[in-house]
């Protein structure tokens, strides 16, 4: 990417944040002449720096007040960082986890701030960008100190819509600002939806028995695929060679010292994937209810993935989901049970009674992660999310949803969102009536009309790119890799 802005701007300089020093991409970066970085900054050295940090008297609340918001929710967005408020997931060991006390966080999380403060000072930048949205502590501090000293950024984020990705200005929590506020002035303007047969076809689809995926949950699919068609030998022999390979690394770490603080515990993590991988292999349906759908009245709630920006970053104050199930089965319509489908990429990955407190409620239905997603929402009378991507695809399939937080799709009709606790069993009552009534042409022709500006908001990359978790040197880029460099540096320069 830096090349292809550097060839539109020879004089352009550039500063650089990764997460680890790991790999040869940072040697590679460091040994460039053709483009001049003022910094590269690693995420792992700052924060050795940020645990001895001595914090300035007073700086917690000037940086709460300058950011207008708690800087918990920092602590919330980090996996490791906040690990204690991740509670849907069962996670590999590290020693950041280890030290995580109230004064650490504040050290840490005051720190990057400060770091970042100075380095805006200093470089003075046209923009920020971010790769793959903003899903960490160090990604929000940034961002948050962006805000504060208005500079511009840019997070990439996934529309859920055939690989298409946004870059919009300021958008930290994935609501697609720019297509927003395309969307609203064209309802001010009483413009009609024009959608090209592409977005004609994508919404047909899912009036069909054969409802378009997001690429992330059929790309899952396949790798799920694939371990259980593994011959038993090589499965085996996988899990063995990562033990031994496990063995290895713990030797070697404690010769050479842990090269940083959220280095996973060889052993804890090789049981960590190994439990995964016999849980997709020897799946135990006999934890899940039967699916009734067609003989009951249900609402629908997806589990989400966890820990995952979703909740952490887009609803720091929601990322409890045994709790929010709680909520809803206090709160639901004696009339209707509750639908829980676990999501399949948790497989092997939820703590030791999770699935046993879901189902200690009695009008909660915990079904497999093999039922299918849309058939669930289609027979449902609504859907129920934090900020998932179900409740978008229940609108595409003229189904009522309810979020409990903030999503880009929230602001559109038939969709309730619970900012009150209190107001939860009136929203679910109002969305069950609602599912009742035929969908109307403004129902549709809003949702249409958001869907056009996303659109147009929008551009396409290769599949899995963003996602794919590979940073490595240009010369061993695949073609896909560097045609997704070039289009978002062209996106990125067009907004600069």
């Amino acid at each position: 990417m830096a090349r292809h802005i550097h060839d539109k701007c020879d004089s352009a300089e550039f500063g650089f944040l990764m997460s680890l020093k790991e790999g040869k991409h940072y040697d590679y970066l460091k040994k460039q002449e053709d483009i001049k970085y003022h910094y590269l900054d690693v995420v792992d050295e700052l924060e050795k720096k940020a645990i001895s940090y001595e914090i300035p008297k007073g700086r917690v609340s000037e940086w709460e007040q300058r950011i207008h918001s708690p800087l918990m929710d920092l602590v919330v967005a980090d996996r490791n960082i906040g690990h204690m408020f991740v509670s849907g997931a069962a996670m590999p060991s590290t020693d950041m986890m280890k030290l995580m006390d109230q004064e650490t966080m504040s050290r840490i999380v005051c720190f990057f701030l400060d770091f970042f403060d100075r380095r805006i000072d200093e470089f003075k930048p046209d923009c920020v960008f971010f790769v793959a949205g903003i899903a960490s502590m160090s990604n929000l501090a940034l961002a948050r100190v962006c805000e504060d000293k208005g500079v511009p950024y840019y997070p990439l984020w996934c529309t859920r819509f055939r690989g298409r990705y946004t870059l919009e200005l300021n958008d930290y929590d994935s609501t697609f600002r720019g297509a927003q506020a395309t969307f609203k002035r064209n309802i001010d303007e009483g413009r009609k939806a024009e959608l090209s047969e592409e977005l004609v076809s994508y919404v047909e689809s899912f009036n069909s028995r054969n409802p378009e995926s997001p690429f992330y949950v059929r790309d899952t699919a396949n790798e799920q695929d694939e371990v259980c068609a593994q011959h038993v030998f090589s499965f085996w022999y996988d899990i063995i060679f990562g033990l031994t390979n496990a063995i290895r690394r713990l030797v070697v770490s404690s010769i050479r010292g842990k090269s940083h603080l959220r280095y996973k515990q060889p052993i804890a993590n090789w049981r960590f994937k190994t439990r995964q991988k016999l849980a997709i292999r020897y799946f135990d349906r006999r934890i899940f209810d039967e699916n009734r759908m067609e003989e009951e009245s249900y609402i629908y709630y997806p589990l989400h993935m966890d820990p995952e920006a979703a909740t952490m970053v887009l609803a720091p104050n929601l990322t409890n989901q045994l709790a929010l199930l709680e909520l809803l089965a206090k709160n639901t319509p004696m009339t209707h049970k509750i639908y829980v489908k676990e999501y399949s990429i948790m497989i092997g990955r939820r703590p030791k009674g999770f699935y046993e407190k879901i189902k200690s409620y009695p009008n909660i239905c915990l079904l497999s992660p093999a039922e299918d997603n849309f058939r669930l929402m289609r027979y449902s009378d609504t859907v129920v999310v934090i900020t998932g991507t179900a409740g978008w695809e229940a609108l595409l399939m003229g189904k009522p949803a309810v979020t409990f937080g903030e999503c880009f799709y929230s602001g559109l009709k038939r969709v309730r969102r619970c900012a009150s606790f209190d107001d939860l069993g009136d929203i679910l009552q109002e969305s069950i009536e609602e599912n009742g009534s035929p969908v109307t042409e403004d129902v549709m022709e809003d949702l249409k009309l958001f869907l056009s500006a996303l659109y147009e908001h929008s551009f396409l990359l290769p599949l899995g790119v963003v996602w794919g978790g590979r940073t490595i040197p240009p010369e061993c880029l695949t073609d896909s890799e560097k045609k997704a460099a070039h289009i978002v540096a062209e996106q990125l320069w067009a907004r600069i």
